[in-house]
């Protein structure tokens, strides 16, 4: 059996991952459930809580998902992610992080003729594809996390928008940025 394990540090950047008892998927696909919580600054993204009864306390619950889809997107993508800075249309480059840059670009395109919103929107999922993690887990209920390169650093931004959320009754422990 794999044992849980962490990569970095909850006070920076820590990623941890716990594999699921394996009593709760079938025996092809239980190797690869998993939990996951990703870390920034000691709060974790990727623990949830649902409303809970009047008086009830809440237990926060990690991501718990099929993580094959994560690796993969990883083994794809997180060179591209980690490398390429610019967005895709160079208007928005003032924005201060990539959270606010998909927000922001969402208004951009449906501000231009049809055929400029259909071409933005195909770059805006493009880019999103290559930079948002969550975009592996099609199906799970994830804040929207991404990665970019930024100078010579690398920036992890999250937004917990419920319209984001595949449950929109689901609250996020970590703090959307502002």
């Amino acid at each position: 059996m794999i044992a849980s394990c962490q990569f970095g540090q909850r006070a920076d950047f820590a990623l941890e991952w716990s594999p699921a008892p394996s009593g709760d998927r079938d025996q092809q696909h239980a190797p690869s459930w998993g939990s996951l919580r990703v870390w920034v600054q000691n709060q974790c993204l990727t623990e949830a809580f649902l409303p809970g009864e009047p008086g009830q306390p809440f237990v926060p619950e990690p991501l718990t998902w099929d993580m094959r889809p994560l690796a993969e997107w990883l083994g794809r993508n997180a060179s591209i992610a980690l490398q390429e800075e610019a967005f895709p249309f160079g208007l928005l480059d003032e924005v201060p992080h990539s959270a606010a840059w998909l927000t922001e670009s969402m208004r951009f395109a449906r501000a231009q003729t049809p055929q400029d919103e259909d071409r933005l929107w195909r770059q805006r999922s493009e880019w999103r594809d290559r930079h948002a993690p969550s975009r592996a887990l099609l199906g799970a209920a994830t804040p929207q996390w991404t990665l970019r390169r930024v100078g010579d650093r690398i920036e992890l931004t999250w937004d917990t928008a419920p319209a984001l959320a595949i449950r929109p009754d689901i609250g996020w422990m970590g703090r959307p940025q502002g």
